[in-house]
């Protein structure tokens, strides 16, 4: 017959009762203070405690309800009534995953561990700012094209025989002047595309010297500028 004692079975609920409080407070985006998780993580611990021991009504969806409510309450403090339903909808989502996670045949600890870790890596990702961009003019074919263009720290790419960093436009093939072939290996593949030098280059409204290469749309939705590129403009974002 298995044995659980209540102190470990109170401090595996804290556990995961603080980490499901601290992926509250990042899906509200509000910094989380150690002091009142861990007060909220301790009422819902005794809460589990008092529920496993008594049942009955304790154990209804209602009251876990309650509990969930009074807990979040504690951890985060006075929230209107759209962050306490976005927090709560927040920690039933966690603890669902936690709850899925032990199911499989992991321990409680680890669960709550395993869905914090998931939870915070998607929220990381999906509130990471935005790439810087710059304003770029490039002129090429006796036409000035202005637009915004990202800032690409991963861009490596080099013409062949200038040696100059190349900025990436969309655009079709036809719009550019003749030019030489620029083979590069990307993440997607292989593939090659024609680079030439334009008649001028300016980055936040700083002359460069740079090859630009022509991209399908469909495949480039805005213009990658090299990192090298922004460097000496002093302003490397606009916004």
């Amino acid at each position: 017959m298995a044995v659980c004692y209540v102190e470990v079975f109170f401090l595996q609920n804290a556990v995961v009762d603080a980490g499901l409080l601290y992926l509250a407070a990042l899906w509200r985006g509000v910094r989380a203070r150690p002091g009142r998780i861990a007060l909220g993580a301790g009422l819902g611990a005794l809460w589990a405690v008092a529920a496993c021991l008594c049942g009955g009504a304790l154990c209804t969806l209602p009251a876990q309800a309650v509990a969930a409510l009074g807990m979040l309450w504690a951890g985060a403090g006075r929230m209107s009534c759209r962050e306490t339903a976005a927090a709560l909808g927040a920690v039933w989502l966690g603890a669902l995953v936690a709850g899925g996670a032990a199911a499989l045949g992991l321990g409680t600890m680890l669960a709550g561990a395993a869905s914090g870790v998931a939870g915070m890596a998607l929220l990381r990702r999906r509130n990471a700012p935005p790439p810087p961009r710059v304003r770029l003019r490039v002129v090429f074919g006796g036409t000035e094209h202005a637009m915004e263009a990202v800032v690409d720290t991963g861009n490596r790419a080099l013409d062949p025989v200038t040696g100059l960093p190349v900025i990436f436009l969309p655009g079709p093939a036809s719009a550019a002047p003749a030019g030489r072939p620029l083979a590069l290996h990307t993440a997607s593949g292989v593939c090659v595309l024609r680079c030439f030098l334009p008649e001028a280059v300016y980055v936040n409204g700083v002359p460069v010297r740079a090859a630009v290469a022509m991209v399908p749309p469909a495949r480039l939705p805005y213009a990658l500028t090299p990192w090298a590129l922004c460097a000496g403009t002093g302003k490397e974002a606009i916004a």
